[in-house]
């Protein structure tokens, strides 16, 4: 006579931490009920819960939606000056906005083209004496970092932290 086993997977929670599973199970007269944590893995990681190690002698590149603050002059002005003078950015657009007019003005650059902040400082004075007064943004696809020493130095100087799986070596 063989016993009847029976398991039910009661339910499922998805958390920023990873997930919750809650299981069930019937063997005989035994019931047995559990709750499981599953972490979240780590993109690029080393496994569940570990930062991958940026290499301090490598490039470091990190994709530009950590940067989604840049919408003010301020925050714009503080980004570049705060960055070092070997950091490029890439596929990158330059906008100056009045929004009592409505007017802006928009500076866009290719996929492929790589600026440094100071060009970029160039481009905003440029744009600011096409539209005077107006608010700054900047959006770009990547910042890149001649070495991986230089992201972390970066990241202490202006008390930034970056998500780990937006940064690529």
């Amino acid at each position: 006579m063989q016993e009847k086993l029976a398991a039910r997977l009661l339910s499922l929670k998805r958390g920023p931490a990873g997930a919750t599973v809650r299981l069930f199970a019937e063997r005989g007269g035994v019931i047995r009920e559990i709750s499981l944590q599953v972490p979240k893995p780590v993109s690029g990681g080393g496994g569940a819960g570990v930062d991958p190690v940026i290499d301090p002698a490598l490039p470091a590149a990190v994709q530009g939606k950590a940067f989604g603050y840049l919408v003010t002059r301020k925050a714009v002005y503080d980004f570049l000056n705060g960055l070092p003078a070997e950091a490029r950015l890439q596929m990158v657009q330059a906008k100056v906005t009045v929004a009592t007019t409505d007017s802006t003005v928009t500076l866009t650059w290719d996929r492929k083209t790589r600026l440094a902040a100071a060009a970029l400082m160039a481009a905003f004075e440029f744009l600011d004496k096409q539209v005077p007064g107006g608010e700054w943004s900047l959006r770009f696809s990547e910042l890149h970092f001649a070495t991986g020493k230089d992201l972390l130095q970066w990241q202490v100087n202006t008390s930034s932290k970056i998500d780990p799986a937006l940064i690529t070596q």
